[in-house]
């Protein structure tokens, strides 16, 4: 089948019958009648009802709710594929949220408007019935699957119910599951919807576990995901994912691996529920037989939390599996801190079982054998702390259990010492018990022990230790039947003082044991009686049991004597607070007597004791007498003293007796309190003594009840079958008919009943018929019951009847239910009155009464039974006999009926009464009420309750008339539910209902107005345009207008969504009188106060969202609508939603209002930013021109009136909005066009006025501009080359007016800031734009110097510099020479030097591709370049140096005519071209240079500079100089470097002698490069021509030391260029090195020689690079130049050099700078001992200095050396150690911190105490 297919045939089954509409609340046919937008109103009223439920609603926003998009989205095939999936996504949105609240009302009502507009139950099919799968046994989701195409989809199982209407029970759905494993992942995936869900997805998964007969691994995959993820969730999903684990390990057994895991999820996550979780590990660990844990479970146990709930889990279930399986690591784990607290924890708060203790104790001594012996006594306290802790908690155990855990602890560790070692660890650990000798135990396990003797010995050595051996004591006392040891353990001294609490139970309960036996124990009796009286006695609360003890005692002749210290330490009690020591009898009898009204409370406890007992009757008789005064005393003492008599069952009649007589008779006692408790009392008494058949019985009634005894007798027949026989007797013996039907009700009631009293019940009945009842001789006059008399003359049919019924006493006897059956077989219409008036007499379960006459069909009985019925169980009986009731016609019990809806209990049973052809049968006025009462109890109902509430009114037949009946008598408090019904009842619209729902409403307006009766207006009025829509026929008067003005202009608080409500009904006139209506609102909205203008504000904005869909086709405008809502923000709270929604509702051509607006109240631009985001980039951007374009600095107020500059700022900085840009381009790019327009008319404006001077204005406008300029670097960075350069481009393009060259002048600058930082090829296309503005120009290119074109200069100076950054990023920039090459250089003409410069620099660009096409314009260009070069501008001069670079290197081939004037005015001008000038020779042939070099030396003598650029060239030059070339240009070079080496010495007047150094450095490195490229034959004969004229001596017979600095610079480079191959050449220069140094030192030999300051500059000078050159000479010495003969010429002058003291202060800066390095070189460089001791000696030897300083650096010198060559050195440590002795012993600290600090060094390197050997 083709996708075409497919697609026909799914609308061919979805195609409803002609003339029908899907609906989830009416019918088909119904719902074709109601147009969409009564579907809206129903839905959103729907939304507002959900909102006051659900909060999640009111914070919800779709677009789904908004009237214009759901028309716009009726039709799918309209829409595009990324539209449908955006609403697909909204509405699954929706669907979620509704479902939690499908059940409730407003639900259904959103529902509706999805299915009609939205069609969710073709579209969204699946998201909807599997998000309301947890309803499935509710009607609503029936009616949910009966809109649905089911066939060929996985509901497919849900047919039979969509056909048939059947509710769909779990079990289908469960059991689809198993078949279809997907719908079980549909659910489990719902299950985050809500608590519903989540339960639902559970129990569905436990059954299927359940019912399934294997567990697939393919369900696992689906069970173990949900587990892992309810486990994790909140608690009651944890305690769903604990049962779940159970169950599936019930079925299939975890891996150890995943059941370890589980363990840790479970523990890791179960928070708060981590009992439950730890039970339900303990369940799995049981399930799975699991013995034992890894240790990163057992690790988490290692917590406060985890045990404290261990233990809380330990009280409910046995935990031993974990136990097991954590206790051994804890336990060996003892001695640490922490873990010991944790095991202590473990042991001291888990509840264990038997086995659990064996565990511990197990693991406990065994581990105490294991511990190393050294380490034993530190752990050995944990041990003992927690063997004593196990002992207190469960001390018989523990030493029931330890014998057979230290055998079999022993048997693992074999040796004598293993049982004395565990022993005396037990010992201590059980309160530190010493061992008992006779048997080789601990005391307190001999004292346990089954030996007789052995236990009796071991009680005689605890002496006065009852406190340590208490625990055992008090176990052995409670358990211990050898009397002799008992007596033994009581007499250990000091016993009872140790708790006298806890062994008071103890003590008390073998006292009363062994009291109780005939054999004679006296002694043990009387000390157990002494420590319980006398010991123990002072030191607790005296109770009544204590008390009993005494009495018991006084009984016992031989314990007798002991009472009266017994009952004077029992003085705190009431009772024995008067003892003075008599008898203890008589003191009783006198001391109860006169305080009996205050004690007898306690006395009745103590009724079981004999002494007690018998002065009971004698103190009641004596209170007669004073019964008069004491009535109430008597009653109430004797009631308690009855009643604890009877719970004894002790028949103490004489006690009884005294009661009857000492009470007064009941009816003559005035209190009606003291009356009912007498009554009660005798009714106790009656019901206790019938079954003894005491003669009591006979008296009691006769005294007190007389002829009421009968009814006495009826009532307590519910507590006493007995008394029913009774009553019956009595009946029959007064031989009076009445009599007997008195007891008939509670004959049949008892039937009824349990066993004892059917039996009761029958044996009466069948022995009055039969007249076998017993005589009873009691003179009691019945008295007749008035009721009963009309029944007297059918006395034979009732005794028939009666008959009748015994017949069934077989089934009665055996089912308490069987009388309903058999009464209904035999009662007969004459006897149904006696049923009703037997109902009344009945005093107790009357409901039962009820439910047993249940089966007999008579609506006269049930009207009686429903006047008579008082409780809610009996009201239940009656309304199960309604469901069969009649006569509904001539109903009489209406407030009764009524009153069974109003009760929670009654009312679904009260609803089951009522079908839709009983409430037909209903009286007019009855159906009224009934219809107004199930709508008043509507609210607050549960669900359940509403659902059948609901259920119940749809299916009644409510017609147009009845809904207006009960409008008009319906209170307006209780009315809300009945309009929400008549919504849904439209269909039953009539003229007469919408009459009365305007009166209503017109009623609801004149009452007072509250927030109710808002919400009543709101209904109301959705009802009028309900039943407005469907009734056509209704004419809609000018009153009815008025009353829905009316409600409109009630100006009260609550009336906002009133309000808005009445105005959807104006609005909906719009279509035919639009204008009208609109003129209505703008008057409305104009006269609005600020005292209601929340409200007006929601009613205005609800009326615009209803007018504006009316007035679409129209040419009205709202704009005055919008505008005025958006300033009722200044006076109500701001709220960005609702101004979102204005301009959605108005039009986005309203947003820059908004904004505007935003941005003069709001502070916070984020506010105003979150808003645009709402907005599509179209709207925001046609927002951004608006407001710009309305923006005037002339007439700005404050700065702040630009805070949109701000806000734009802010906006082009966000994400989010730029995000928009890239996906319209071309759009975006027009409409940044025109707002960065208006943004650089902007800052010219602010420009011009800022320069204009006026004051009132400056300060303003350079806010703003600073403004802009943020703005502008924002959108520089934020925008893509792309976007911007096509708006630019829309700007340049305009045309050149002098506004728009203001403008575009801006333009170009952003362009320049922009082309700075990012790639330039988007920006290509404005080439051709900018070349054209140019030649609009030309011919004024040499006139921009003057001030009238300063402007322009500008412009077009900005114009060349961008066609120049432009042009230089192109990848062909030649293209454009042909072009545009003439106009750019023309302007290089310019007597405007920037734009001069500006154009050379852009012209400068197209020699980058190295073509002949630049030929022609290399001279003309030049000659502008080199004029540029004659400014002073330094940057313009820059600029121009920067086009010669771009020449060098773009037309190399075409400058050689050019390069030596170049060179030279590189050379010459003021500004540093040294970078430049290195770029010559790599561009330009050196051939070329070469040439050039001696004439541009002579040109530039006289110019220090310039001469160091020309050397620092050729230094480069000579880098790239070739051998050939040399050898070509030898004789050129050689004169250009002669020359240049006498410039030093030819200057010397003119320059310092810094100069001086400079150039001779300067053209010896020049030199030293260009030496690299010549052969040795060639370097050679050059060098050594230098040399001789550097050497030649003057008059004076001495050397120039300018020559030298020349000489030695020259050298010293060479050295470092060529290194080891240039060290032959210093043969011609060592003599001379030698003589200079010497030379040098001569003049610094002594301080007080005066010498020229210039000179001593110069020597020192040449100095320096001497001792350089010798440095260089030594590192490159491969060959062995230096010789001894010369290392010893050179030791002698070095170490004279360390003693120039004539330097004075700078002598020890210049020697440490330049001689320490030259002898460090020379000695570290060679290895020869020889050398080293020479020079060393000669240098230690100046330690002996008389100058200080010089003795300090001859010892430095040789530290550095020791430094550098280490242990190597030491052999000359007999050479040094002589100097160094000396030195320490030197006057001058210095000196001596020095040797201090080479004797250091020395020690360190030779290992031994030097310092030793000196001392």
């Amino acid at each position: 089948m083709t996708e075409l297919s497919r697609q026909l045939e799914q609308l061919r089954q979805v195609t409803l019958p002609s003339g029908s509409q899907p609906s989830f609340l009416f019918d088909l046919k119904d719902a074709s009648k109601i147009d969409r937008d009564t579907i809206f109103m129903i839905g959103m009223n729907g939304l507002e009802e959900i909102r006051r439920i659900d909060h999640t609603f009111l914070s919800f926003y779709s677009d789904v709710f908004q009237e214009d998009f759901a028309n716009a989205h009726l039709h799918r095939d309209n829409l595009t594929k990324s539209q449908i999936s955006k609403l697909d996504e909204e509405l699954t949105k929706v669907i979620h949220l509704l479902a939690p609240h499908f059940l409730n009302p407003s639900c259904h009502k959103i529902l509706e408007l999805l299915v009609r507009f939205y069609k969710v139950h073709q579209y969204q099919r699946d998201e909807l019935l599997s998000s309301f799968l947890p309803y499935h046994d509710t009607k609503f989701f029936t009616r949910m699957i009966m809109l649905c195409k089911l066939q060929g989809s996985q509901w497919e199982f849900m047919i039979r119910h969509q056909q048939q209407g059947y509710i769909m029970l779990r079990s289908d759905i469960v059991k689809k599951s198993m078949q279809d494993l997907s719908l079980l992942e549909v659910i489990i995936g719902k299950m985050k919807l809500s608590q519903i869900h989540m339960r639902f997805a559970g129990v569905v998964c436990l059954d299927v576990i359940h019912k399934i007969s294997t567990l697939s691994n393919s369900l696992l995959y689906i069970l173990l995901p949900f587990l892992s993820e309810v486990l994790s969730g909140s608690k009651e999903e944890k305690v769903l994912g604990y049962s779940l684990a159970v169950r599936i390990s019930l079925r299939q057994n975890f891996s150890p691996h995943y059941l370890q895991a589980l363990f840790i999820d479970i523990l890791k996550t179960a928070g708060p529920e981590i009992e439950q979780g730890l039970a339900t590990i303990s369940l799995l660990m049981h399930i799975h037989k699991t013995q034992s844990l890894p240790k990163n479970i057992i690790d988490l146990f290692y917590s406060e939390e985890i045990l404290k709930a261990l233990a809380n889990v330990s009280q409910k279930h046995d935990i031993t599996q974990i136990v097991k399986a954590v206790e051994k690591k804890f336990i060996n784990n003892l001695g640490k801190d922490k873990v010991n607290e944790l095991t202590f924890q473990l042991c001291s708060t888990v509840n264990y079982s038997k086995a659990g203790i064996e565990a511990i104790l197990n693991s406990l001594l065994m581990q105490y054998l294991n511990v190393k012996k050294e380490l034993r006594d530190k752990v050995k306290s944990g041990f003992i702390k927690v063997l004593a802790n196990l002992w207190q908690r469960y001390g018989d155990q523990v030493l029931e259990i330890i014998p057979k855990i230290v055998k079999e602890v022993c048997a693992s560790h074999p040796g004598g010492e293993s049982k004395t070692m565990l022993y005396d660890l037990i010992s201590k650990g059980l309160s530190g018990m010493p061992y008992d000798p006779s048997s080789d135990l601990p005391l307190v396990l001999a004292l346990r022990h089954p030996s007789r003797e052995i236990r009796l010995h071991s009680l005689s050595q605890i002496n006065s230790q009852a406190s340590k051996y208490y625990q055992v004591l008090l176990g052995m006392l409670s358990s211990e039947d050898d009397v002799e040891i008992l007596l033994e353990a009581v007499s250990v001294p000091e016993l009872s003082k140790v708790d006298p609490e806890s062994l008071y139970p103890v003590i008390l309960k073998r006292f009363t044991q062994f009291i109780s036996y005939e054999a004679q124990y006296t002694p043990l009796l009387r000390k157990l009686f002494t420590i319980l009286t006398v010991e123990i006695a002072p030191h607790i609360a005296i109770s009544s049991e204590h008390l009993k003890l005494i009495f018991l005692a006084y009984d016992k002749p031989e314990l007798r004597d002991l009472c009266h210290n017994a009952a004077s330490n029992a003085k705190h009690h009431q009772i024995l607070k008067g003892y003075q020591g008599q008898d203890l009898s008589i003191y009783l009898k006198q001391w109860l007597s006169q305080h009996w009204c205050d004690i007898y409370t306690s006395v009745a406890e103590l009724l079981d004791c004999q002494v007690i007992l018998g002065l009971v009757p004698e103190i009641i008789e004596e209170l007669e007498k004073k019964r008069e005064f004491l009535t109430k005393e008597i009653i109430s003492s004797s009631y308690l003293i009855v009643q604890k008599l009877i719970e004894m069952d002790n028949n103490a009649t004489d006690i009884f007796e005294a009661v009857i007589r000492a009470c007064p008779i009941a009816r003559n006692i005035k209190s009606e309190q003291v009356r009912k408790e007498a009554v009660e009392l005798m009714k106790c008494l009656v019901i206790y003594l019938i079954p003894r058949g005491s003669e009591l019985c006979k008296g009691l009634l006769t005294k007190h009840f007389g002829k009421y005894s009968l009814q006495i007798l009826l009532e307590i027949s519910e507590k006493c079958p007995e008394s029913l026989h009774l009553a019956v007797c009595i009946a029959a013996n007064s031989g009076q008919f009445n009599s007997f039907l008195q007891t008939y009700p509670y004959i049949i009631l008892s039937m009824g009943r349990d066993s004892i009293y059917r039996n009761a019940a029958i044996v009466a009945l069948e022995q009055f018929l039969l007249k076998q009842l017993p005589k009873i001789e009691i003179e009691i006059e019945i008295e007749e019951r008035s009721d009963f008399k009309q029944f007297e003359e059918h006395s034979s049919l009732i005794k028939k009847m009666l008959k009748r019924l015994l017949k069934y006493k077989a089934g009665i006897s055996q089912d308490s239910n069987y009388i309903e059956h058999a009464v209904a077989k035999v009662m007969q219409n004459e006897v149904i009155d006696l049923i009703s008036v037997g109902f009344n007499q009945v005093a107790y379960d009357r409901a039962r009464y009820l439910s047993i006459h249940k089966k007999i069909k008579s609506d006269h009985l049930t009207e009686v039974f429903l006047e008579a019925a008082k409780s809610d169980e009996e009201l239940a009986e009656v309304a199960d006999r309604l469901c069969e009731y009649k006569n509904w016609g001539n109903f009489q019990h209406e407030s009764v009926f009524l009153s069974l809806f109003e009760k929670a209990r009654l009312r679904l049973a009260a609803l089951k009464i009522v079908t839709p052809e009983t409430f037909r049968n209903l009286s007019q006025e009855l159906k009224v009420n009934l219809f107004f009462t199930l709508t008043k109890i509507l609210p607050g109902l549960s669900s359940t309750h509403s659902i059948a509430v609901h259920e119940l009114i749809d299916n009644l037949p409510i017609d147009a008339s009845l809904l207006s009946q009960a409008i008009k008598n319906a209170d307006i408090e209780k009315i809300e539910p009945l309009l929400e019904i008549v919504q849904y009842k439209h269909t039953q619209s009539s003229p007469v209902l919408i009459e009365s729902l305007f009166s209503l409403l017109h009623k609801i307006n004149e009452s007072i107005q509250t927030s109710e009766n808002e919400y009543l207006k709101q209904l109301v009025l959705l009802a009028l345009k309900i039943h407005l829509a469907s009734e056509r026929k209704f004419e809609l008067k000018g009153e009815h207008l008025n009353i829905i003005l009316s409600s409109f202009r009630n100006e009260i608080e609550f009336n906002m969504q009133t309000k808005q409500q009445a105005l959807h009904t104006l609005a909906g006139f719009a279509a035919t009188k639009p204008a009208e209506v609109l003129i209505a609102m703008e008057s409305l909205f104009m006269s609005s106060s600020k005292e209601n203008a929340a409200d007006e504000f929601t009613l205005f904005k609800a009326a615009l969202r209803a007018l504006v869909p009316s007035l679409v086709d129209t040419d009205l405008s709202v704009s005055t609508l919008v505008s005025q809502l958006i300033n009722f923000f200044e006076v109500i709270p701001f709220d960005i939603n609702e101004l979102e929604d204005i301009i959605r509702i108005g039009g986005h051509t309203h947003l820059h209002l908004a904004v505007s607006y935003l941005c003069q109240t709001i502070e916070d631009l984020f506010i105003t930013q979150e808003f645009l985001s709402r907005f599509t980039l179209e709207e925001i951007l046609s927002s951004f021109n608006a407001l710009i374009s309305s923006l005037e600095l002339e007439k700005v107020k404050k700065t702040n009136d630009f805070k949109v500059l701000d806000l734009f700022d802010l906006e082009f900085n966000a994400k989010e909005f730029l995000s928009l840009i890239p996906k319209k381009k071309e759009k975006s790019s027009q409409l940044l066009s025109e707002f960065l327009y208006s943004l650089f008319t902007l800052k010219h404006k602010s420009e011009e006025i800022i320069g204009s001077g006026d004051k009132k204005l400056i300060s303003q406008s350079k806010s703003v501009k600073k403004q802009l300029l943020k703005l502008l670097e924002s959108i520089n960075r934020a925008l893509d080359n792309e976007t911007l350069s096509k708006s630019l481009l829309l700007i340049l393009e305009k045309p050149e007016k002098r506004a728009n060259i203001d403008v575009k002048k801006e333009a170009l600058e952003f362009l320049l800031k922009r082309l700075e930082l990012s790639n330039h090829n988007k920006f290509h296309s404005l080439i051709p734009i900018l070349c054209a503005i140019l030649e609009l120009y030309t011919d004024k290119a040499s006139a921009l110097h003057k001030e009238k074109y300063d402007s322009k200069a500008v412009y077009l100076q900005l114009t060349i510099l961008a066609t120049y950054n432009l042009l230089k990023s192109y990848e062909n920039p030649n293209q454009f020479l042909e072009l545009y090459g003439k106009t750019i250089l023309e302007f290089t003409k310019s007597t405007c030097s920037e734009i001069r410069s500006s154009s050379s620099l852009c012209f400068s660009v197209f020699f980058s591709a190295k073509s002949s096409d630049i030929l022609p314009f290399i001279e003309p260009y030049l000659s502008q370049i080199l004029n540029i070069l004659a400014e002073n501008d330094e940057v313009v001069i820059e600029c121009a140096l920067s086009c010669i670079k771009h020449m060098m290197s773009g037309a190399r081939d075409f400058l050689s005519p050019h390069i030596e004037e170049l060179i030279f005015k590189l050379c010459s001008i003021e500004f540093d071209t040294t970078e430049l000038l290195s770029l010559v020779p790599t561009y330009i042939s050196p051939r070329i240079i070469i040439v050039c070099l001696n004439s541009l030396l002579g040109w530039l003598k006289d110019n220090f500079n310039g001469l160091i650029r020309l050397l620092e060239m050729s230094k480069i030059l000579g880098e790239k100089i070739t051998s050939q070339d040399a050898e070509i240009y030898k004789e050129s070079l050689f004169a250009f470097y002669k020359d240049a080496i006498t410039l030093p010495e030819k200057l010397k007047d003119e320059l310092d002698l810094k100069q001086v150094k400079a150039l001779s450095s300067t053209t010896s490195d020049s030199f030293s490069s260009f030496s690299l490229s010549l052969t040795n034959q060639q370097l050679k004969p050059a060098f050594s021509e230098i040399a001789d004229w550097c050497l030649e001596k003057a008059e004076d017979d001495d050397y120039s030391f300018h020559r030298l600095l020349t000489l030695f610079s020259i050298t010293g480079a060479l050295t470092d260029k060529l290194k080891s191959l240039f060290v032959s050449y210093y043969a011609y220069l060592f003599d001379v090195i030698i003589d200079t140094l010497n030379k040098i030192y001569e003049a610094y030999q002594i301080e007080t020689k005066k010498r020229k300051r210039n000179q001593g500059k110069l020597y020192l000078e040449v100095n320096s690079i001497v001792l350089q050159c010798l440095a260089k000479l030594s590192a490159h010495d491969k060959d062995k130049f230096l010789t001894i003969d010369r290392y010893d010429k050179l030791s002698v002058s070095l170490s004279n050099q360390l003693k120039m003291v004539g330097l004075k202060n700078k002598y020890r800066k210049y020697t440490e700078a330049n001689v320490l390095p030259a002898i460090h070189a020379l000695i570290t460089e060679t290895h020869d001992q020889a050398i080293w001791q020479s020079f060393n000696y000669k240098i230690l030897l100046n330690s002996r200095n008389e100058n200080p300083e010089v003795r300090c650096v001859s010892l430095l010198t040789v530290n550095k050396i020791l430094l550098t060559l280490g242990k190597e050195y030491l052999t000359l440590l007999p050479d040094i150690m002589p100097f160094v002795s000396e030195a320490l012993e030197d006057e001058n600290d210095s000196v001596t911190n020095i040797a201090k600090m080479l004797l250091t060094q020395l020690e360190t390197l030779s290992g031994e105490n030097i310092k030793e050997h000196i001392r």
